[in-house]
């Protein structure tokens, strides 16, 4: 525990239903570890986690992008746009699952400390609503040694391992058939 307080946090214990989190008002300042319900497949927002070193995202989809919510009072969803760099500036993280992401905002895992990386056949760099300018989804991850692509992910996003400068090996690199600017600069 850290000031009293344990430094993993278990959302939702009981279960439940919940599809998506948005905790972006929440300080997880001192926070290790998260625990999401198995039914957890969209993260939209999840506030200050800087020290962060455990999560399971085997089954998350989408890391950002649009969500709907309801306001109180209203039966009207609204929609909004998660944010980006959810994971950012993260060093303590070194691992993470991304088995059945489909969906990366830009800048999800920005200078965080991941030192190796599978990105999966679902994986699509780009929103279906619009083409970001800029990804960067592993932009200056400085410990990052090793990518594995499986052989359907067929294009590296803008500014996506720029600054990965542990990098040394990409597996699959042969499938890639479009590499956006400054892609591995």
């Amino acid at each position: 525990a850290i000031n009293g307080i344990s430094p993993t946090y278990n959302l939702y214990p009981g279960g439940g239903s919940v599809t998506g989190i948005a905790l972006g008002e929440y300080n997880f300042t001192n926070l290790e570890e998260i625990v999401l319900p198995l039914s957890v497949t969209r993260i939209y927002r999840l506030g200050d986690a800087k020290h962060l070193h455990k999560i399971n995202l085997s089954n998350v989809t989408h890391i950002g992008g649009d969500f709907h919510y309801l306001t109180p009072g209203s039966s009207t969803p609204s929609t909004g746009w998660g944010s980006t760099e959810i994971f950012a500036n993260n060093t303590d993280l070194k691992k993470v699952d991304l088995y059945s992401i489909v969906y990366l905002c830009n800048g999800a895992f920005k200078n965080t400390g991941i030192d190796s990386l599978i990105l999966y056949q679902n994986f699509s760099p780009l929103d279906s609503r619009k083409v970001p300018t800029t990804n960067s989804q592993f932009k200056g991850c400085q410990d990052l040694e090793v990518i594995t692509l499986e052989d359907s992910v067929t294009v590296i996003p803008s500014q996506c391992f720029e600054g990965c400068t542990s990098l040394t090996k990409v597996n699959g690199f042969e499938n890639i058939t479009t590499f956006c600017e400054k892609a591995f600069n």
